[in-house]
């Protein structure tokens, strides 16, 4: 089995992608062959000095991840251009073995449910008999839901004894504010991006890569076809984008 890692950008300080994809290495990768795929340049901040998926990769091979085994996807500003730009890196890789090959998508818990459906969506034509996909869920900002849970039981035990344990709460309030923003976040882009699918009809890579070519800063590098780049502007996450822009 060839095992294909796809480390989404993005992820929070604590590093909750790339420690779940360390576990899977040490699990999966005794024996089997793999890659990783370190995806990510920066979210919008295209004068950001280095790369997300550079600063993964050198936490990897810190962590004891051979550099020949890492790939750096570092052109995307998002999750949809993660997957898009990582598209044709696994179908490459694919192509290179004739091992069986099991695709293994990797982001938080409150990311996976959408970033999963545009992956299948995007990537569907490469399942066979011979290409599995799987998705493995990393810890939200780091922290497991049995510690949210002991978290919230061990200080509402406390309050109910009119016990009240200022740090304990600041800091769990500050943490659920966290993940509540990204959450939110999230769920609005993705939303968004799904919205678009349906109203531009994206089946496969070439018409993701083609609505993604025309939204904005993808568009200063890129070249979409005419259609798109007049219909664009119908779209719920260039509209989005510009927004996020101008601020």
């Amino acid at each position: 089995m060839y095992y294909i890692y796809i480390l989404l950008g993005g992820e929070h300080d604590s590093k909750p992608r790339s420690k779940k994809l360390l576990k899977l290495v040490q699990k999966n990768n005794q024996f089997s062959p793999y890659s990783v795929i370190c995806a990510g340049f920066t979210s919008f901040n295209t004068h950001r000095a280095k790369g997300e998926s550079e600063e993964m990769s050198e936490y990897l091979q810190k962590k004891g991840i051979p550099k020949e085994n890492i790939i750096l996807e570092n052109r995307s500003l998002d999750t949809l251009g993660n997957l898009v730009f990582s598209y044709p890196i696994v179908s490459h890789k694919i192509l290179q073995t004739h091992d069986e090959v099991k695709i293994v998508l990797i982001t938080e818990g409150f990311h996976m449910a959408r970033a999963k459906s545009v992956f299948k969506r995007l990537f569907h034509p490469l399942e066979s008999s011979r290409v599995k996909f799987e998705f493995a869920k990393a810890n939200t900002m780091g922290l497991s839901s049995f510690f949210w849970k002991r978290s919230a039981k061990v200080i509402f035990g406390r309050l109910n004894n009119f016990v009240f344990p200022k740090n304990a709460i600041s800091n769990l309030e500050k943490n659920s504010l966290q993940v509540t923003k990204k959450y939110v976040l999230n769920f609005v882009i993705m939303d968004a991006i799904f919205a678009d699918i349906k109203r531009f009809h994206l089946k496969n890579f070439s018409d993701f890569k083609d609505y993604m070519f025309a939204l904005p800063v993808y568009n200063e590098k890129y070249n979409a076809s005419d259609e798109m780049k007049h219909k664009i502007k119908q779209s719920l996450y260039y509209n989005l984008i510009k927004i996020r822009l101008s601020k």
